[in-house]
């Protein structure tokens, strides 16, 4: 018992459930408020029939239900108001509400549509505590009309089940203690406490039912640590999320609980209705553990903070930024570590958010060149940052860093701009570096590249495009190319060449010598030093059999080309052409 008890007190999750988010959803972009204020519902096509998906809590208490035959349903509710569901554009709003509550916690779980899982055990302190939090959350979904339903308890399983059925029953009890009075408690919200009757998720009230007067409500519980169980207990079965057959075979044999399920010997459990009941009932009891799949990776190191009033211009968002830098920065040296890509998650009123993400050449913790690349992604990236009614919580995350030794760059002054002033190798890595980073983040990361040598002779082949934000471009930068320079300084090959060799009209003295004079571009040049050949060879992997002798040639003005001759000597398809310019 000691090791369970210690296991539940170091998780804690928060599970939503939006009942009616669909129908919500249609009301928001229809701009139909007759959907949330008359029997209404959504169809889809379903074994060759149209049948109820959704149905708002007006239908739910003339007995509608999902899966009913539409025409069944409208001869129970004459007048009845349908509408196509959209599965896949609800999927889609779904998901950026699911993103909001990443203010919640780093790790948050979507359980199919509607549900939602965050795991709160290190974060409920920054909102004063768990009733803090489900305060926020009241709030936030209240001004989006969202009617929400939530608990928290040490599992998954057991945060939605009594977020579907136990808050209900948690708060017919606080009324009958209350003897009369309104206000059950802090968590609640409307003149009957926030309770819907109507609410079941996709489960229907029995008809006649008496319809719920408040149209957005938001009701929560919180189970204490290591108290799940007797919170479970009363709870029906179909809180498992069972599949029907199994949920009504247990009904059948007065198994109507969760507690007098538990209080069955396991063997026969096991026997009559398969290890998946059991598993259930283990995930949401904590004897297995269940993990969330998230929607977005969590990472180890993460800053969060709030404002004390919602924040519209982006310099004041940038300076919260700035002190998250400095928070994870410290986070990052203690491990030796420096940020390859970060993520700012950017947090407006309407539980919605906007991210931004700087990727850097080389690993970097240092909070000014973050807020200086964050602005540049601000100010010039391809997607205008909306305010919206004002950012009210930040959120700083390392997606992926990587080992940072410290060093010493320079010792002496820097420039105005920042660059040092020595010219080592280490120093030209990182203005290389922070060269790359400024416009990447201005430009776009798939927009900047560096050259990188190739294994091969051809000159034409002899350099690749790689991006400009590899860590071993930037790393082996200086070492990766051969010498340039001959031992005299004078460079072997033009630093770039025509995307394309241009033929050349040559006289040269001798079959096998170099050119005397040739003509490109309709201008004649004479040459008065020339240098060569270089003779190079075509790929046989490639098929490629020709051969080239190439010289380095010196006009009589100063102007140095790279001239080559393709073809045997002496023979009648012999060409010239020009491969470059030297500077």
């Amino acid at each position: 018992m000691a090791a369970t008890a210690t296991r539940q007190r170091t998780r804690r999750l928060l599970g939503v459930l939006l009942p009616a988010l669909a129908i919500e959803l249609y009301a928001r972009r229809a701009k139909d408020a007759a959907a949330l204020k008359t029997p209404f519902v959504l169809y889809e096509r379903a074994e060759s029939a149209l049948r109820v998906a959704h149905a708002n809590r007006f239908a739910g208490a003339a007995g509608l239900y999902p899966g009913q035959p539409l025409a069944e349903a409208r001869a129970l509710v004459p007048g009845l108001a349908a509408a196509p569901a959209a599965p896949a554009v609800d999927g889609r709003d779904f998901d950026r509400l699911a993103q909001g509550f990443l203010r919640y916690g780093p790790r948050v779980g979507a359980f199919g549509f509607g549900r939602i899982c965050v795991e709160i055990a290190g974060s409920a302190h920054l909102f004063g505590g768990e009733a803090g939090l489900l305060a926020d959350a009241r709030a936030r979904l209240g001004r989006l009309r969202f009617a929400a339903r939530a608990a928290i308890a040490d599992t998954p399983a057991a945060a939605l089940a009594i977020a579907m059925y136990g808050v209900d029953e948690a708060e017919r009890g606080e009324r009958k203690k209350s003897s009369g009075n309104s206000s059950v408690s802090p968590l609640s919200s409307g003149p009957r406490g926030g309770r819907n009757p109507g609410w079941r998720g996709e489960f229907v009230a029995p008809p006649g039912r008496d319809v719920p007067q408040t149209p957005q409500a938001f009701a929560a519980r919180i189970i204490p640590p290591g108290a799940g169980d007797a919170a479970l207990d009363p709870l029906p079965v179909a809180a498992l999320e069972l599949d029907p057959d199994t949920a009504q075979l247990l009904r059948t044999l007065g198994l109507k609980t969760i507690g007098a399920a538990r209080r069955q010997p396991r063997a026969a459990l096991v026997k009559r209705f398969g290890k998946a009941f059991a598993a259930r009932l283990d995930a949401a009891c904590g004897a297995v553990f269940e993990s969330l799949s998230p929607i977005v990776e969590p990472t180890d190191y993460s800053a969060f903070a709030r404002t004390a009033s919602p924040v519209t211009a982006i310099d004041a968002a940038l300076e919260g930024a700035r002190g998250l830098a400095m928070d994870l920065a410290a986070q990052l040296e203690r491990d030796g570590l420096g940020a390859r890509r970060l993520a700012l998650h950017l947090f407006r009123l309407d539980n919605s958010s906007h991210v931004e993400k700087v990727d850097f050449g080389a690993p970097t913790r240092a909070p000014e060149t973050i807020v200086r690349l964050l602005r540049l992604k601000f100010e010039k990236g391809a997607q205008p940052v909306d305010p919206g009614f004002g950012f009210d919580a930040f959120r700083l995350t390392a997606e992926r860093v990587a080992p940072m030794a410290a060093a010493q760059l320079s010792a002496v002054a820097s420039s105005e701009n920042g660059f040092p002033l020595t010219g080592s190798e280490d120093n030209s890595r990182a203005v290389l570096s922070g060269l790359a980073d400024r416009l990447a983040a201005a430009l776009g990361r798939g927009e900047v590249f560096f050259y990188a040598p190739r294994d091969t002779h051809v000159p034409e082949r002899a350099a690749r495009e790689v991006p400009a934000l590899g860590a071993a471009t930037i790393k082996n930068a200086p070492d990766a190319w051969p010498s340039a320079a001959s031992p005299g300084g004078v460079p072997y090959r033009p630093m770039f060449l025509f995307p394309e060799p241009e033929p050349l009209q040559v006289t040269a003295l001798a079959p096998d010598g170099p050119p005397a004079r040739f003509i490109w571009r309709r201008v004649s040049y004479r040459v008065v030093r020339a240098a060569g050949p270089e003779r190079l060879l075509g790929e046989w992997r490639r098929g490629e059999d020709h051969m080239r002798d190439y010289y380095r040639v010196e006009d009589a003005g100063g102007r140095r080309f790279w001239v080559f001759r393709e073809g045997q000597m002496g023979a009648d398809d012999v060409k010239w052409r020009l491969a470059g310019t030297f500077a």
